[in-house]
């Protein structure tokens, strides 16, 4: 495995007087190095100037092979989404090289790589101030939309998918996208082949803040037809696992606009039994599409589905996902929105509290017989040091789930889950902390055990500090007021009132 320590000596090997293909070598190591850490939570401290430095230079090669590689591990580095490491690519005009390259490269590998690069360095609309859209439009954009009209099939299906990843770009989404890119993209939806069919709806998808299908009008009808769901559908059981991802993620970005019949027809069909079963992919782009769609069903579709085990399904897929920070990410987002959303939906639809609640019971029941309590406490683990993304998402599940039975927290416990759960919510930003000081509190008013073990994992000083530091006005009181109760039975372990 490349640790983050490598990468100052690799930085290094970069200024050395070595052969270029060496050089290619070195750099592809580096940006796989920023792929495996990009999720740790200081990894803008360990791409610093002095180390960035030698691999932007490499930009400035004569070797087609060392600068293809030198963009792909800036792509690399650029995906970790640090302000600061964004920030200097940016100050060291990094995109107007990345435009020179393909402007004086015809080779579409290049152009892919780039619009990727691209793509990920201006994603942000803090950071970039749009001071090289007209290269950008002049030597990407421009060219990926002629490929469009392209002869060959191969060359439109990865046109398409460049501009899929330089849709990263909100700023330039909001500048071009609905008059320069979707125009060409539109008339590919009718494409006969399958992948350029998928590839096209998923770009196009990406390329406007609203529903496509608001956009394009009478200029594609079948857009929203039976036909084109049922095409999607089909895709989700073909052998190409690259197609699969794409027509899932296109389904979720498309299908699932509020008041949308096109959902209907998703669920008419048969899709949701077909996304669930993706879960269990040994792909984990796969998994990750499909857990990213489910996110975003209504949540009464995801649950018709419980007796055919998609909470088996998502505690499966919480297991393989630790190899991966995006698909845990994913799927820790789709069961927060189950356990979450469920109970609010019943009784928004006049179903009582009481039914309501025992329906959500037993959602989280059927989660912790999957086994999702010792991949809960992993991933308390795993946050102390990783930035996963929403870690609040993380903190409400298990809140959520420590609070649907003794037979959970005793679990929970067993599993080491007292001091992962002090640690992870100490390094909390404060707003977030709450969700973890609900289930302290919790454990604080349980038993005698469970307090010494919160005791032993230094919960005092975590609930202390959180009465610190956190406002004392109506701003979240009812937290301040389970912090200080739960302090107090810490202190004196006094027997506290069972929980309901």
């Amino acid at each position: 495995m490349i640790t983050a320590d490598a990468i100052p000596s690799l930085s290094r090997l970069l200024s050395l007087p070595i052969r270029d293909t060496m050089l290619a070598v070195v750099a592809k190591t580096m940006g796989q190095c920023a792929i495996h850490q990009r999720y740790y939570r200081r990894f803008s401290s360990l791409f610093p100037h002095d180390v960035l430095q030698p691999l932007i230079n490499l930009l400035q090669s004569d070797e087609t092979e060392v600068y293809i590689v030198a963009i792909g591990a800036i792509n690399d580095v650029a995906s970790g989404g640090a302000k600061e490491v964004l920030r200097h690519l940016l100050d060291e005009g990094v995109v107007p090289q990345l435009c020179h390259l393909s402007s004086k490269c015809s080779n579409l590998l290049v152009l892919e790589k780039v619009a990727s690069a691209i793509g990920r360095i201006t994603a942000d609309k803090d950071i970039y101030g749009g001071e090289d859209d007209e290269d950008i439009k002049r030597h990407v954009l421009r060219p990926l939309v002629d490929l469009l009209g392209h002869g060959k099939v191969e060359v439109q299906i990865r046109a398409a998918r460049a501009l899929y990843k330089l849709s990263h770009s909100r700023p330039l989404v909001d500048l071009w996208g609905e008059t320069t890119v979707l125009p060409h993209l539109i008339p590919l939806i009718s494409s006969g082949n399958d992948e350029l069919f998928v590839e096209a709806l998923l770009s196009a998808s990406c390329w406007t803040y609203d529903d496509v299908g608001d956009y394009i009008g009478e200029d594609c009808p079948e857009y929203k037809s039976t036909h084109t769901v049922s095409r999607l559908i089909r895709l989700l059981s073909c052998n190409e696992d690259r197609v699969v991802a794409s027509a899932a993620l296109a389904i979720g970005k498309i299908a699932f606009f509020p008041y949308d019949d096109f959902f209907q027809k998703v669920v008419d069909l048969g899709g949701i039994p077909l996304i669930i079963s993706l879960l269990s992919s040994k792909n984990m782009e796969v998994i990750r599409a499909a857990a990213e769609t489910l996110s975003r069903v209504r949540v009464e579709e995801t649950l018709n589905f419980v007796g055919q085990g998609v909470m088996s399904a998502l505690v499966n897929a919480l297991a393989l996902a630790f190899d991966s920070h995006r698909v845990l990410k994913a799927v820790v987002k789709t069961i927060h929105h189950v356990l979450a959303d469920y109970g609010y939906k019943a009784c928004e639809e006049g179903q009582d509290f009481e039914q309501a609640f025992k329906l959500k019971a037993g959602v989280t029941e059927d989660l912790i017989l999957a086994g999702a309590i010792p991949s809960f406490v992993r991933l308390l683990c795993l946050g102390e040091d990783y930035k996963i993304g929403g870690e609040w998402i993380v903190l409400k599940c298990v809140s959520h789930v420590v609070k649907s039975s003794r037979t959970a927290q005793i679990a929970f416990l067993n599993a080491g889950g007292a001091k992962s759960l002090a640690r992870f919510v100490s390094v909390m930003p404060l707003d977030n902390q709450r969700y973890g000081i609900d289930a302290i509190s919790l454990f604080a008013c349980h038993s005698h055990k469970s307090r010494m073990e919160f005791q032993e994992a230094g919960a005092e000083s975590v609930l202390s500090a959180y009465l610190a530091n956190s406002p004392n006005d109506n701003h979240d009181q009812s937290t301040r007021e389970k912090a200080t109760e739960a302090l107090r039975l810490l202190r004196s372990d006094t027997p506290g009132q069972t929980p309901a």
